[in-house]
Protein backbone atom coordinates (compact mmCIF):
# COMPACT_ATOMS: atom_id res chain seq x y z
CA UNK A 1 0.00 0.00 0.00
CA UNK A 2 2.79 2.07 0.37
CA UNK A 3 4.47 1.51 -2.54
CA UNK A 4 0.85 2.46 -4.43
CA UNK A 5 1.11 6.03 -2.79
CA UNK A 6 4.15 6.93 -3.19
CA UNK A 7 3.51 5.92 -7.11
CA UNK A 8 1.17 8.30 -6.95
CA UNK A 9 2.89 10.65 -5.18
CA UNK A 10 5.53 10.79 -7.60
CA UNK A 11 3.30 10.88 -10.90
CA UNK A 12 1.41 14.05 -9.54
CA UNK A 13 5.18 15.69 -8.53
CA UNK A 14 6.41 14.93 -12.08
CA UNK A 15 3.23 15.81 -14.33
CA UNK A 16 3.04 19.10 -12.55
CA UNK A 17 6.72 19.67 -12.99
CA UNK A 18 6.40 18.37 -16.66
CA UNK A 19 3.71 20.91 -16.86
CA UNK A 20 5.26 23.79 -15.27
CA UNK A 21 8.13 23.46 -18.11
CA UNK A 22 5.66 23.20 -21.06
CA UNK A 23 4.66 26.90 -20.56
CA UNK A 24 6.31 29.55 -22.22
CA UNK A 25 6.26 33.33 -21.36
CA UNK A 26 4.15 35.61 -23.57
CA UNK A 27 7.70 37.29 -24.60
CA UNK A 28 8.08 34.01 -26.00
CA UNK A 29 5.60 34.28 -28.45
CA UNK A 30 4.87 37.13 -31.64
CA UNK A 31 2.44 38.36 -33.31
CA UNK A 32 2.74 39.54 -37.40
CA UNK A 33 0.53 41.48 -39.73
CA UNK A 34 -0.25 40.05 -43.10
CA UNK A 35 -1.54 42.76 -45.61
CA UNK A 36 -1.86 43.81 -49.19
CA UNK A 37 1.89 44.56 -48.87
CA UNK A 38 3.00 40.94 -47.41
CA UNK A 39 1.24 39.37 -50.42
CA UNK A 40 -2.59 39.13 -49.93
CA UNK A 41 -5.25 40.55 -52.34
CA UNK A 42 -7.34 42.20 -49.96
CA UNK A 43 -6.74 43.72 -46.26
CA UNK A 44 -9.94 42.64 -45.10
CA UNK A 45 -10.09 38.51 -43.98
CA UNK A 46 -12.97 37.00 -43.68
CA UNK A 47 -11.66 33.65 -42.50
CA UNK A 48 -8.44 31.59 -42.15
CA UNK A 49 -7.88 27.74 -41.65
CA UNK A 50 -4.59 25.48 -41.77
CA UNK A 51 -5.25 22.09 -43.71
CA UNK A 52 -3.58 18.86 -42.72
CA UNK A 53 -0.60 19.47 -45.06
CA UNK A 54 0.55 22.69 -43.60
CA UNK A 55 -0.47 25.22 -45.74
CA UNK A 56 -2.63 28.44 -43.84
CA UNK A 57 -5.51 29.34 -46.32
CA UNK A 58 -7.08 32.97 -46.26
CA UNK A 59 -9.99 34.32 -47.74
CA UNK A 60 -10.75 37.48 -48.39
CA UNK A 61 -13.01 40.10 -50.66
CA UNK A 62 -10.55 39.48 -53.69
CA UNK A 63 -9.32 35.77 -53.56
CA UNK A 64 -8.28 33.45 -52.24
CA UNK A 65 -4.73 33.21 -50.31
CA UNK A 66 -2.54 30.38 -49.51
CA UNK A 67 0.49 30.79 -47.28
CA UNK A 68 3.44 28.13 -46.84
CA UNK A 69 4.98 30.17 -43.75
CA UNK A 70 7.09 32.56 -45.99
CA UNK A 71 5.12 33.41 -48.92
CA UNK A 72 1.78 33.72 -50.57
CA UNK A 73 0.17 32.05 -53.42
CA UNK A 74 -2.91 33.78 -55.25
CA UNK A 75 -5.86 31.97 -56.06
CA UNK A 76 -8.19 34.18 -58.20
CA UNK A 77 -11.38 34.29 -60.50
CA UNK A 78 -8.74 34.79 -63.53
CA UNK A 79 -6.54 32.05 -62.76
CA UNK A 80 -9.23 29.31 -61.73
CA UNK A 81 -12.55 30.00 -62.90
CA UNK A 82 -14.18 27.54 -60.55
CA UNK A 83 -14.12 29.83 -57.74
CA UNK A 84 -17.84 30.89 -56.82
CA UNK A 85 -16.70 34.65 -56.99
CA UNK A 86 -13.80 36.78 -56.56
CA UNK A 87 -14.81 37.42 -52.75
CA UNK A 88 -15.39 34.80 -50.52
CA UNK A 89 -16.78 34.23 -47.54
CA UNK A 90 -15.64 30.93 -45.71
CA UNK A 91 -13.15 28.30 -45.74
CA UNK A 92 -13.58 24.31 -44.07
CA UNK A 93 -10.61 22.36 -44.16
CA UNK A 94 -11.86 18.70 -44.60
CA UNK A 95 -9.96 15.60 -42.83
CA UNK A 96 -9.00 14.11 -46.32
CA UNK A 97 -6.72 17.03 -47.27
CA UNK A 98 -9.50 19.13 -49.24
CA UNK A 99 -11.08 22.62 -48.73
CA UNK A 100 -14.32 23.87 -49.18
CA UNK A 101 -14.44 27.43 -50.17
CA UNK A 102 -18.03 29.06 -49.87
CA UNK A 103 -18.22 32.93 -52.20
CA UNK A 104 -19.82 36.00 -50.42
CA UNK A 105 -22.87 35.46 -53.30
CA UNK A 106 -23.59 31.76 -51.98
CA UNK A 107 -22.28 28.80 -54.36
CA UNK A 108 -19.08 26.61 -52.84
CA UNK A 109 -16.21 24.86 -54.32
CA UNK A 110 -13.99 22.19 -52.54
CA UNK A 111 -10.36 21.85 -53.58
CA UNK A 112 -9.29 18.71 -54.06
CA UNK A 113 -5.45 18.18 -52.56
CA UNK A 114 -3.20 17.74 -55.90
CA UNK A 115 -1.09 20.34 -57.66
CA UNK A 116 -2.97 23.51 -57.82
CA UNK A 117 -3.76 23.47 -60.97
CA UNK A 118 -7.31 24.78 -61.81
CA UNK A 119 -8.50 21.12 -62.91
CA UNK A 120 -8.01 20.32 -59.28
CA UNK A 121 -11.34 22.50 -58.51
CA UNK A 122 -14.91 21.06 -58.39
CA UNK A 123 -17.78 22.76 -58.07
CA UNK A 124 -20.95 21.81 -55.73
CA UNK A 125 -23.93 23.16 -55.61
Amino acid sequence: MIRLGLCFFFFVVFSCFAAEQTRLPLNDYFAETWNTRSGLPHNSINSVVQTNDGYVWIATWEGLARFNGREFKLFTRTEITGLPDSGLRSLAPQADGGLYIVGARGGSVIYIKGNGMPSQMRLRW
